[in-house]
């Protein structure tokens, strides 16, 4: 059992340990791309406007997960450069669980809130319906994502970023798939679609719904391939122990992380104030 961290790095071998996170953090980008591209092809760009309009409660927990990724995964590290192997894996199965925990809060209050958290985001008439359903759906995958922001800085830290880059990427081309089918499907066939995602029976509505579906099932994939490999590998320099509470650990690590959440955080408010000012002026088209 070797730390893959525990090297000297040159800079084509840095290159080659990082280069799997960027491409990881541009396929995240895309996930609200690619629903905006079909939702925009297949239902009308007032639905359109409506992802776009709760985008930013999105990028709120976007921006919690990176926070946590991020500010533990320097902790962590650390750890095992010192040898503390037993630690890091309490510490790296603690910080796993808050994840999951955040997520499945995030989930609840966001169920409970979500129309007055709509109207809050900007959303008018026109687009309420749309936001609604979207989010609705998208919330019940919320933990997913919660792992998913996690694993694919923690498989760095583990000494495996391709695995994390493959199970990113393959996350990607199933949210792609995945949007195709359910946005087109849904549309032709919007009372059979309906009852599978909860959302109306009306076309539009449900084509919307089903594109927050690939995106979750997206989410699903990396976070699954983590739980798995965290579970059953159990070779590795981490993996899955019975995890203990430690306040200072998290504190740590949420402070370490706090400058990524900020840079997220600012777009998410960035994307809000354009959102209120183009409805303010241009209505939902000019939002689209």
């Amino acid at each position: 059992m070797g730390n893959k961290l525990g090297k000297d790095f040159n800079f084509i071998s840095l290159i080659g340990f990082t280069l799997p996170t960027m491409i990881m953090m541009i396929f995240m980008s895309l996930y609200t791309m690619v629903d905006g591209m079909f939702v925009s092809q297949f239902v009308n760009t007032t639905a359109l406007s409506a992802l776009n309009i709760v985008f930013p409660m999105m990028s709120v927990l976007l921006a919690v997960g990176i926070m946590l990724s991020t500010g533990s995964s320097a902790v962590i590290a650390k750890e095992l450069g010192e040898g503390k192997i037993k630690d890091a894996r309490k510490h790296f199965s603690f910080i796993t669980l808050v994840g999951v925990l955040f997520g499945i809060v995030f989930t609840t209050v966001g169920l409970i809130f979500i129309e007055p958290l709509v109207w809050v985001m900007g959303a008018n008439e026109a687009t309420f319906s749309y936001g609604c359903d979207y989010l609705r759906v998208l919330l019940l995958f919320m933990p997913m994502g919660m792992l998913q922001m996690l694993f694919q800085t923690l498989f760095v830290t583990a000494g495996k970023p391709y695995l994390g880059l493959t199970s990113t990427v393959l996350g990607g081309i199933t949210n792609i798939v995945l949007d195709d089918q359910a946005t087109s499907y849904a549309k032709k066939n919007p009372i059979k679609t309906g009852l599978i995602v909860a959302a109306t029976t009306a076309g539009t509505a449900a084509a919307t719904a089903g594109a927050a579906v690939a995106t979750g099932l997206g989410y699903c994939v990396p976070a699954v391939t983590g739980l798995v490999y965290f579970t059953f590998f159990r070779k590795g320099t981490l993996f899955f122990v019975l995890p203990k509470f430690d306040g200072k650990m998290l504190i740590k690590s949420c402070a370490n992380g706090s400058s990524e959440m900020g840079t997220n955080l600012s777009m998410a408010v960035t994307t809000f104030m354009f959102n209120i000012l183009m409805m303010k002026y241009a209505g939902e088209d000019g939002v689209a």
